[in-house]
Parts: C-alpha cells; structure tokens; sequence
C-alpha cells in the first residue's frame, strides 16, 4: 500500500486484505508488507530472517569448533581472537526472530485499532498460530526422542514440553545443568506465551490512547533490559526468563506495528529521518562493533564469559535486532542506490527462500549437530576444512528444513486457511502462505 494513503480503492483494499492475512498466517520469522509493492517487503524480511538462522547455525556449530574460535589476531593478553570475539555473539539472531514477532503478531491489532476495526477474530488468531508453531515441532520433538537425541523425563515433562511450557519450570540458563528436551525450544516458550499475551494486550490497550500504549510498550522495553541485567548474576524465577526477559526485543517490535499502523502521521523532519535506512544501518554497524569488543568468549571454552561480557551481550543483542529490523519495517522502502540502480540485497530469491524453511532449519539443526558431528574430530580439522564441514552441514540441516516446510508447514496453514475461511487472496497467494 502506497505510504500515507487510505485503503479507499479496489486495488487497496485487496493488498490491505493480503497484508493482514499474511501476518495472521506468519510464524514470528516473517515479513510485512511493502508501500507500492508488498511482496518486496515481504522478501526483504524472509531474507533477513535467512540471515538470523544462519548466524544461530554458525553460533551453535562454533561453539565446538576450536579452529574457528582460534581464527584472526590476539587480542591483548586475553585468550580472546577475532573468531572468538564474533561467533559467540551470533546468538544475536534469537533477537532478530523476536523484534520480528513483535512487529508481525501485534500488527493487525494494531492496525485493526488505527482503523477503528474491530481486532482479529480470538478463534482464528488462536488456530493460526496454533498450527503454524506446533505441528512442525511436535514433529522434530518427536523424531529425535526416539531416536535418544533429547531426553524428557516421564509423562507429565513430555506433556510440558509438548505444550512449550516447560520453561516455567526449568532452570533455564543455570551453569552446568544439562536441559532436557530440544535446547532451541526456550525461544518458542517465549513465543507461544506472547502469542497468548497479544490478544489480552490488545483488549487493554485500546482503553488507552495511542501515546499512553508507546509509553508503557516503552517502560516494558526497558525493564526487559533490567530483567536481563538482574539475571546475569542473580538466581531469578524460570518464568523471568519468559515475557519479562522477551519484552526487550517483543516490545520494539510491537511499537514498529504501532508505527506502521499510525504512518500517515509521519511527517516531521525527525520521522523522514529515522524513516531513511542509513541511519539504522550505522547504528547496526556500531552495536555489532561494540558487541565484539565487549561481549566474547574464549578461545578454549568457546561461550560468552560470565560478568560483564555476558552482560553486554544480554543489552547489546536486542539493540542490534532492532536497528536490524527497523529499516525494512519503518524506512523507505528504497534500499541502496548503487550505479543508478536499487539493490535489495535481503531480496535475493536464495535468501528468500531460505528464509521461508528457517523455521524447520531452526527446529532441527541443533540436534542434528551435537549427535551426528564428531566434535573431537572437528577440532584436529584445519579451520578450512571446518568451514567445508560447516557448509556441508548447513546444505544438510536446509534439506531437511524443506522437506519440514513443503511436507508439515505448509500444509498446516493451507488447514489453518480453510478452518478460518480464508481464500487465495491470503499470504503466499494460491492458499499456500510462504510462511
């Protein structure tokens, strides 16, 4: 939809009905729609999300890989290279994944209020989501218990882990505990939980005004950012490590859909500014720079250090997903301007399409890494035979990934379409969303 124009024509209005269906059907790994042209944001977001899956692989495969970590100069007389510097901090793609949540759940909501619209229907909103996160990993959690993977003890953990709520009861993120079940899940605790928060969020916020909802969306941002602080060196609730902890990147997402629905405001020379691209770009550049020289690991035990380190990344990390984010949700829509031409480089069709299967990479690479790679042999290998291995492994993990998307994912919300009677005018066209 064009920026700064109503839905009043034909033409706009089916691209309005498109964009809010899109969401609908989305897993938080999405992507909203364009101002002339939807799918180009759309396309923007899938490769961005390509990207955030693949900085996770490339983080949870480095954690064992000597040869990777020892890559590049020293730093000072600390253990600490290059290698060891950057790898521990691409669990910065976490937060990608939840600044994109927030934008793309809370956006019809959001949307729908702006338009003074009554919100998604509870029923659709609760199927769609339901069949765009389960099916997928009930699959994976299900393969890989029986082939002894993952371990669950007895029934009633099953049925927590089933239902993603057993990170209310775990000791998430305590030293030296070996978590059962898929160690990837705890992100999508915090997903389900935030897509049972939105609708109740939703009700409340529109008993307030549109500048009371930014300012409290704000205050949760921020005391996300405290929670993580506190919890680097306090023993807090399992459930801390939920919501409270999440808000840090869900709130910035949710006030992006905020802004988006309320665009036609954007008219002052401050909003035409942070509406341009490079600004956040810097701003990205920065955040990782300051990442890599605050926030590293070692050479020899391959995580982020306890302390300080761990707690810039903890602040850090949603920072950079934001400023990640932003440009593509709030700018201009024109990318760079090389040569006369515009490049939209996270529109590459490669990335684009991984982007639509990272779910199913990200369900399952985890595992497939840790049980199936010698992790001894691995550090014998010369760092360029590690990379061969890393690639190699990573075309493995996006097989499979499709065979989750094109055989489990996609059918689901075809089943979700036709359960909340919506047709091929919804997200990905033909009655088959892209994601």
């Amino acid at each position: 939809m064009p920026h700064g124009h109503r839905s009043d024509g034909r033409a706009d209005r089916g691209r309005a009905i498109a964009w809010n269906n899109h969401l609908m059907s989305n897993v938080p790994l999405a992507a909203p729609a364009g101002e002339s042209d939807p799918t180009r944001r759309f396309d923007e977001l899938d490769g961005l999300r390509a990207l955030a899956m693949t900085a996770v692989f490339v983080y949870h495969f480095g954690l064992f890989s000597g040869p990777l970590l020892a890559l590049g100069p020293s730093f000072g007389a600390a253990p600490t290279t290059w290698g060891s510097r950057v790898i521990p901090n691409l669990q910065m793609g976490v937060e990608v994944f939840f600044v994109l949540s927030g934008f793309l759940i809370y956006a019809p909501f959001a949307r729908a209020r702006a338009e003074r619209q009554p919100g998604p229907a509870l029923r659709h909103y609760a199927i769609r989501r339901a069949l765009r996160i389960y099916p997928a990993y009930w699959l994976a959690l299900s393969v890989l218990l029986v082939r002894d993977d993952i371990y669950v003890n007895g029934f009633v953990n099953y049925l927590k882990h089933a239902s993603l709520t057993h990170l209310y009861w775990s000791d998430f993120g305590k030293v030296g505990t070996r978590e059962p079940g898929m160690v990837v899940a705890w992100t999508l605790v915090v997903e389900v939980s935030f897509y049972v928060f939105v609708p109740m969020w939703a009700a409340l916020a529109r008993r307030m005004s549109v500048r009371l909802e930014v300012v409290v969306l704000a205050a949760l941002a921020i005391v996300g950012l405290l929670v993580r602080w506190w919890a680097v060196d306090h023993r807090v609730w399992p459930w801390v490590h939920v919501l409270p902890s999440g808000f840090a990147a869900l709130g910035p997402g949710m006030l992006m859909a905020i802004a988006m629905a309320h665009r036609t405001r954007w008219s002052s020379g401050f909003a035409r500014l942070w509406r341009r691209r490079w600004p956040w770009h810097l701003a990205a550049i920065g955040v990782f720079v300051a990442m890599s020289r605050l926030a590293y690991g070692s050479v020899f035990f391959a995580i982020l250090s306890e302390g300080a380190p761990l707690l810039w990344h903890k602040v850090l990390a949603p920072i950079f997903a934001i400023a990640l984010v932003a440009p593509i949700v709030l700018g201009s829509g024109q990318g760079w301007r090389v040569g006369g031409r515009r490049l939209r480089l996270l529109a590459n069709p490669v990335l684009v399409w991984i982007g639509t299967v990272s779910y199913g990479g990200y369900l399952w690479h985890h595992s497939l890494m840790y049980h199936h790679v010698d992790q001894d042999a691995v550090n014998d290998m010369s760092a360029f035979n590690v990379s061969l291995l890393m690639v190699g492994l990573f075309a493995f993990v996006l097989a499979v990934a499709a065979g989750s998307w094109y055989l489990v994912e996609r059918p689901a919300l075809r089943l979700a379409n036709r359960l909340t009677r919506v047709g091929g005018a919804g997200a990905g066209g033909g009655g088959a969303p892209r994601s």
